[in-house]
């Protein structure tokens, strides 16, 4: 199984449930943070090589299911296949810990209650501008705006000596992606449709193309949670990524991998 550097980020999944023959948006943070848990989650990280058990934390930037409806098949894992021991902290907006407890109690009733864990689920439930020391990084959330109430949609940031990553989550064009966006190395921004839609809750291409505008040179925009056709043309700066694929952004000596 693979070991991943913090800050390298391998991309579980890059579509949303509309497009066909893709995983949908999901990524894990250096080989130990997985962000968002869609349910064919367990069996991606078997794919690509990476050991569940290696996983110490699971960020998750909204309660809708193609973002953490895995995570019982996740824990079930836990349970079952590989006798976890070691803590896993589970990450997201407040009351994440009753919709995860109340979907794995729907997937296997009376399962949770059965049986003996030899490990326990740590929930830190966030909200805007809240920070969380996760080993040698720094998780910060920012709340962005997918249409819920107030924080249930965060972006995150995760900061370390190596680099930083920002993620958007799901949400509309609003300022606060500047600052999930300020000084990364590495943007991955919510792309479900090509052009803007009235009433949309998501980002358009034509949007980030505007975002690419306000952004260092030295932040590289990667596209998630895809939805749609985009052009052919692909500005500088703007990446669509390949399911499998390794980024890099170690200051200075940014590469790419493909699995």
């Amino acid at each position: 199984m693979t070991s991943l550097p913090l800050p390298d980020v391998l991309v579980v999944g890059s579509a949303c449930p509309l497009l066909t023959g893709r995983c949908w948006s999901s990524f894990v943070v250096g080989g130990r943070v997985l962000i968002e848990a869609p349910p064919m989650v367990p069996q991606r990280l078997h794919e690509l090589g990476l050991d569940p058990l290696a996983l110490d934390a699971v960020v998750i930037s909204h309660l809708h299911g193609d973002h953490f409806a895995g995570l019982p098949f996740l824990l079930l894992e836990y349970d079952v296949v590989t006798s976890r021991v070691a803590p896993l902290r589970i990450v997201g907006p407040p009351g994440t810990q009753a919709r995860i407890e109340a979907l794995f109690e729907v997937y296997y009733p009376g399962w949770a209650q059965e049986v003996d864990r030899g490990y326990s689920c740590e929930f830190h439930e966030m909200r805007d501008g809240e920070t969380l020391q996760m080993g040698d990084f720094l998780l910060r959330a920012v709340e962005v705006d997918h249409g819920l109430d107030q924080d249930q949609a965060l972006g995150f940031r995760i900061e370390g000596a190596m680099g930083s990553i920002g993620f958007s989550g799901d949400t509309r064009y609003t300022d606060a992606l500047l600052t999930v966006a300020h000084e990364v190395d590495i943007l991955i921004v919510d792309c479900t449709h090509a052009n803007p839609t009235p009433g949309a809750t998501h980002l358009s291409f034509t949007e980030i193309v505007d975002l690419r505008a306000r952004l260092p040179r030295s932040t590289e925009i990667v596209l998630t949670h895809l939805g749609a056709l985009l052009p052919d043309n692909i500005p500088v700066g703007i990446r669509v990524p390949l399911d499998g694929e390794l980024l890099q952004c170690r200051a200075g000596n940014r590469s790419r991998s493909h699995r």
